[in-house]
């Protein structure tokens, strides 16, 4: 790893950003080993946010080293300048341009993942290994919800499946493809502030359908937390609301 002469800026930045950041999705599939994973898209979409509000850059690209070996460097800046990189070897088993650029992709996503410390979570997200921002968000289900399954809220009328969830994440990633800003903290937020829940099963099926059709009609996190709370969502709320 190299980094500059000084690193108390950039380092503070980071501890910062790494307290705001949240699992990075699972939102594809690998066909050969029957397994769900996190894209680079996905990883992106996690750590962008707390990053440009801490003042921090991202630059990736493809070199080669001694050896004539190829590489990927990626280099995390500030704005004052200081910076961490590392390089991290690309293997391409084909030798072809198509696998060399998976290669990249691939190590893009590691590479970004491992230095922020961004573990990769269903779709119902893992309030136990949760970042502290994200931990305050949730709390312990009751004694009698105790023995519920580990991977998603007890289930009860009103209560969401799986495949519901899928489509509010999905919702959330067409959002965010027209400029939304729809991250997993934001969407703590309103649930914990909006909707007091502190995990998205547990919303009501009339909640949920409210969530999904708010967020499908382009409102921002701000406006559905003032017309929760009852605020009239004037232009002047248009604002994405500030984590």
């Amino acid at each position: 790893m190299k980094t500059s002469e000084e690193i108390d800026k950039i380092s503070a930045a980071i501890v910062a950003a790494q307290a705001e950041i949240g699992h990075a999705l699972k939102d594809a599939k690998n066909p050969h080993f029957k397994s769900e994973y996190a894209t680079l898209e996905s990883v992106i979409d996690t750590v962008k946010p707390a990053l440009t509000k801490n003042k921090l850059g991202v630059i990736q690209a493809p070199v080669m080293i001694e050896g004539n070996v190829t590489a990927l460097v990626t280099r995390f800046i500030h704005e004052s300048g200081q910076f961490y990189e590392i390089c991290s070897p690309l293997i391409s088993i084909k030798n072809t341009m198509q696998d060399l650029g998976s290669a990249i992709t691939y190590q893009r996503r590691y590479s970004l993942a491992s230095f922020l410390g961004v573990a990769q979570s269903d779709d119902d997200g893992n309030a136990a290994s949760a970042p502290a921002q994200q931990k305050q968000n949730f709390s312990p289900a009751p004694a009698s919800e105790a023995h519920a399954p580990a991977n998603h809220a007890p289930a009860g009328p009103g209560r969401l499946s799986d495949a519901q969830i899928k489509r509010l994440h999905a919702i959330m990633k067409a959002a965010n493809s027209k400029g939304g800003s729809w991250t997993p903290v934001v969407l703590n937020k309103v649930l914990s502030e909006g909707y007091k829940v502190q995990d998205p099963y547990l919303l009501h099926r009339k909640e949920y359908d409210e969530l999904c059709t708010s967020i499908e009609g382009g409102a921002t996190a701000q406006q559905i937390l003032n017309v929760k709370s009852g605020k009239n969502p004037g232009p002047a709320d248009a604002e994405p609301i500030p984590f």
